[in-house]
């Protein structure tokens, strides 16, 4: 695995134009055993890093039909790709009986998809970045196929901002973190590491309602509207 992962970075970082970059990307991937993949990097909305993306072998018909019937709106990857942590393995069966998230379940096995491996990259103040891996076959994807992705994915990303692809990153407003409270940096800090308001409120000994109080908080002293959105305000560890 560690020397197909290196070839493919290697390969990738020879190309020379969007054209070739988009196809090394996608023949990496493709040899992990995924059929199509949407790369963004640098998206200030969550939802942008479906809607525009800066690699993709998804058609436009999809992504606008994605659109057109707010699938950003129950789509329960989004959160995670515009947060921090792992690459994520997933597939339909996971939301097929929720209520939550069983239309867009029904949604992806209508396109055709199995499965598939959703990793954040590297973010930088303001924006956020993620690749997502899809099949169409039913198979087992293993943690170091997900890694592979999340590696494939970075050097893609790095190629695509050599190459001119990606809009620079806005500089963090330090102005407005420094308007937090104590409660509400210690908040934000624990939703950067992927923690749920339940889990913050555990944590931290807070009631729920208190966590969700200060969240919101958050949200209108950092002009957001969504916690990946001021999770990727803070400076970069």
């Amino acid at each position: 695995m560690l020397d197909y992962v290196a070839r493919v970075v290697s390969h990738i970082g020879e190309a020379d134009d969007p054209g070739s970059l988009l196809e090394r990307v996608h023949s990496g991937l493709h040899g992990l055993g995924f059929d199509s993949f949407n790369l963004a990097c640098h998206k200030r909305r969550a939802e942008e890093l479906i809607l525009e993306p800066t690699l993709t072998t998804w058609s436009v018909p999809s992504i606008t039909e994605y659109a057109l019937h707010y699938q950003f709106e129950k789509d329960p990857l989004l959160a995670y790709a515009s947060g921090y942590g792992q690459p994520k393995i997933w597939s339909p069966k996971e939301w097929k009986e929720s209520l939550q998230f069983g239309e867009y379940a029904n949604y992806l096995v209508g396109n055709g998809i199995q499965g598939g491996v959703t990793a954040p990259l590297t973010q930088r103040p303001g924006v956020m970045s993620a690749i997502t891996a899809v099949s169409y076959t039913v198979s087992a994807i293993t943690a170091d196929t997900a890694t592979a992705i999340y590696v494939i994915g970075q050097a893609g990303m790095l190629r695509a901002g050599a190459l001119g692809l990606i809009e620079s990153a806005p500089a963090p407003p330090p102005a407005a973190l420094a308007t937090l409270t104590d409660a509400q940096a210690e908040i934000l800090d624990w939703a950067r590491q992927g923690k749920t308001n339940g889990e913050i409120a555990v944590i931290t000994g807070r009631t729920p309602r208190t966590v969700a109080y200060h969240m919101s908080e958050i949200l209108q002293k950092l002009g957001v509207s969504t916690r990946a959105q001021a999770v990727a305000l803070l400076p970069s560890r």
